[in-house]
């Protein structure tokens, strides 16, 4: 069923510009291909992000949610419906833990994971360098439980926030994960909309020395 014009107006009230309809989807993938998006809605800031997620379930619009676009295919008919684009414009945080040996570091889902590894490495953290050289966002590493020979999401992930239904927002603890080859998932009693923010637990290191084995 196609997005109706009460709703089109009320997507462009909370979104603004960030909102496109019949948006190409070559636009927003590696392959530079795919047909139109009925709707491309791009929110800015995580309190618009759950109104529209909220908003959506309340009036029953489909939505489809993507990161970066890496190895994304979309089909030249297009994908009907919303669909919500998490990339760019999530800032990474560096909080130190009481331990002496280990440090929090956070990273929203939409932040592009090569980019948050080498901050990483940059402000002397080590434990991402697995991830240097993998596209794509934070957010989507997390959901393929992305790595190399050298380590993997699994390794470093303390906990996910995540977006439930009715714009719930709950901490999902590492005891509450599952992880697999390529895979990551939640055990049973809570099932996400979507992933918000991804919480890893890394080393201090000397920056200079984690510059040079990057």
């Amino acid at each position: 069923m196609r997005i109706d014009s009460d709703s089109k107006k009320w997507l462009a009230s909370i979104l603004g510009n960030a909102v496109r309809f019949d948006e190409p989807m070559s636009r927003h993938t590696s392959f530079r291909v795919g047909g139109p998006a009925e709707v491309f809605a791009a929110p800015e800031s995580l309190e618009t992000l759950i109104s529209l997620v909220k908003g959506c379930e309340e009036r029953e619009l489909v939505y489809t949610v993507i990161g970066g676009g890496s190895n994304l295919l979309v089909k030249d008919s297009g994908i009907p419906g919303i669909v919500i684009g998490v990339r760019g414009n999530r800032a990474e945080a560096f909080t130190p833990h009481p331990s002496p040996l280990t440090a929090i570091v956070k990273a929203q889902a939409g932040a592009s994971l090569s980019a948050f590894c080498m901050k990483a490495v940059k402000n002397g953290f080590a434990g991402m360098n697995f991830a240097l050289g993998i596209p794509g966002t934070v957010g989507g590493g997390i959901m393929m439980n992305a790595g190399t020979a050298l380590g993997s999401m699994e390794n470093v992930l303390e906990s996910v926030t995540v977006l439930g239904p009715g714009g719930k927002v709950a901490e999902i603890r590492r005891k509450e994960m599952i992880f697999a080859y390529r895979k990551f998932g939640l055990k049973a009693g809570f099932k996400p909309a979507l992933l918000i923010e991804g919480s890893f637990r890394l080393c201090p290191g000397d920056p200079e020395k984690l510059k040079k084995e990057a």
